[in-house]
């Protein structure tokens, strides 16, 4: 009897979790438009920005090689440019390798320079922000990965597709945590619980708002090139944001828009499109939830 009674109370909290969720969803993204235009206005981050572009500067091959060497890596520059603001390398730091012109205007042969991760230095803080999701552990994971089959999004994990797919999807898969490849997402399975839920969340929103789909791509195909990775990576942090917060957990969205030149202003543009594909997010979740406790 008491585990039917706690069975019913389970179902009863998660479906009233997940109503308020709904219902507060366009209150939780003003509160982030005005986090990531507070991101955005820290000077700190803006120097951080500036130094991860110099990664995004070097060549395609330059910047696979940084990430065989170290996975992780964000923003990279020489000694002297980072004691041009006021950090320093750190003395036991294992350089890294990029591969430049020995002559500028001849353009080859290369030679190799060495240059470090923010990670490898010491000194001047950046900023507080953070873009990256935070390790720990989501004990929604289950229903979050179940939430794929109610939202009919095929999912593959990282640790059994990289030898099944082609070098130019591979090499994105060392990138990043989560991949939405036309109507599938792929994400690595060998992060925490958190990073695994965050990344599944943000690609179920690329597919959702067919950020991924090259025959529905509607109002995206009238962005330009430019605006058009700032557009998707926008609505889909929103919309992970949403979710997260609804399920009581943490996010690092106001950083990660801000990473990608976003802001209040856009999120609050897109609120009926980020509002849709969060509640499609969320009544996934809860009926995944569901189905798992009437098994």
């Amino acid at each position: 009897m008491s585990v039917v009674r706690n069975k019913q109370i389970e179902k009863v909290s998660a479906g009233k979790l997940l109503r308020e969720a709904k219902e507060n969803i366009t209150a939780y993204l003003e509160e982030l438009a005005s986090e990531t235009d507070r991101a955005r206005a820290d000077e700190g981050f803006n120097q951080l920005l500036n130094g991860m572009a110099h990664l995004w500067r070097y060549s395609f091959f330059n910047q696979s090689w940084i990430r065989d060497q170290m996975k992780n890596a964000t923003a990279v520059m020489g000694p002297r440019q980072w004691e041009r603001i006021g950090r320093k390398v750190k003395s036991k730091a294992r350089p890294i390798l990029v591969a430049v012109p020995y002559y500028p205007n001849k353009g080859w042969p290369l030679i190799p320079v060495e240059v470090f991760d923010i990670s490898q230095t010491k000194g001047k803080l950046y900023t507080h922000i953070k873009i990256d999701p935070d390790d720990g552990e989501c004990p929604m994971i289950g229903q979050i990965i179940d939430a794929s089959v109610e939202l009919g999004i095929p999912i593959g994990k990282y640790s059994e597709e990289v030898s099944k797919r082609p070098a130019e999807i591979t090499v994105q898969m060392r990138k990043t945590y989560g991949l939405a490849i036309d109507d599938e997402v792929l994400w690595d399975d060998r992060q925490s619980s958190k990073v695994q839920a965050e990344a599944l969340i943000h690609e179920y929103a690329h597919i959702i708002l067919k950020h991924t789909d090259r025959k529905k791509r509607d109002l995206i195909e009238l962005l330009s090139q430019g605006r058009k990775k700032r557009f998707a990576e926008t609505e889909a942090e929103a919309t992970a944001y949403v979710v997260l917060k609804a399920l009581g957990f943490s996010s690092n969205a106001p950083g990660y828009i801000a990473w990608h030149r976003g802001s209040g202003e856009l999120i609050l543009s897109s609120l009926k499109r980020i509002q849709t594909a969060a509640r499609k997010i969320l009544s996934a979740v809860e009926n995944a939830g569901r189905n798992k406790r009437d098994k």
